[in-house]
């Protein structure tokens, strides 16, 4: 599958909104409110998942480079 450069524009916005989102979340209302009462399981699932976007990022850039 060969992807053309509108399709990683979209991911990227899609990407940009959905941080866009937490970070006014997370101002608006602060860390502890966004996760209270989960459980331990789904946080770490959480800092998983933002420890590999922050990976794959590096990844893109380094390549861009």
């Amino acid at each position: 599958m060969k992807i053309d450069h509108k399709e990683v524009g979209n991911a990227f916005n899609g990407l940009a909104i959905a941080a866009g989102r937490v970070k006014e979340l997370v101002q608006a209302h602060g860390k502890q409110s966004l996760t209270k009462g989960m459980p331990q399981r789904q946080l770490d699932g959480i800092r998983q998942n933002l420890l590999d976007v922050q990976r794959d990022l590096k990844i893109i850039v380094d390549e861009m480079k």
